[in-house]
């Protein structure tokens, strides 16, 4: 009687092994749109990007830091008509507003100052100097020209400057 050598049975295990993935690869792919009726076109709803967080469009979901995009329809669909208003769904911030509509408002961040608070309009820093405190007046921003507005929690000194800690 007589046994087959190791290496016959690796070599034979190895073959098999190699053949099982086979009928594996040859099933068919779904269609990707199997559920849409012929002549019906499929919308496509793209992710959200944020310019800000990176200095490049990247979508939301992959921002390392915390963000948020308020945009004009999320905006027009609330019916907020000012900032300050549009502000206070975004968690982590605090608008303090003196006064009524239009007054000295202010926003802070987790719990910062609002001179740390960076403000950029357009990409623009549109903090005023002459304000005694550093910080910018919301009170005065309505939401009928934005196109969209996004919230960056945390630090961010190292895209926006020492001003941009909160």
């Amino acid at each position: 009687m007589s046994f087959p050598s190791r290496t016959a049975c690796l070599r034979t295990l190895a073959l098999a092994c190699a053949a099982l993935p086979g009928p594996v690869l040859a099933q068919q792919a779904a269609a990707p749109f199997a559920d849409v009726p012929r002549g019906a076109e499929a919308a496509v709803t793209l992710s959200e990007l944020s310019v800000s967080a990176t200095g490049v469009p990247t979508p939301v979901d992959q921002v390392g830091s915390s963000v948020t995009v308020l945009t004009a329809a999320t905006l027009e669909a609330q019916q907020r008509r000012t900032v300050p208003d549009a502000l206070q769904q975004v968690p982590g911030l605090n608008v303090v507003q003196t006064g009524g509509p239009g007054g000295q408002t202010s926003v802070f961040i987790r719990g910062s100052n609002s001179n740390h608070v960076k403000v950029l309009i357009d990409g623009i820093d549109a903090t005023d100097p002459s304000n005694p405190n550093g910080s910018f007046d919301f009170g005065q921003l309505l939401t009928d020209d934005l196109s969209r507005i996004e919230v960056l929690r945390g630090p961010q000194s190292g895209l926006y400057g020492s001003d941009a800690i909160g």
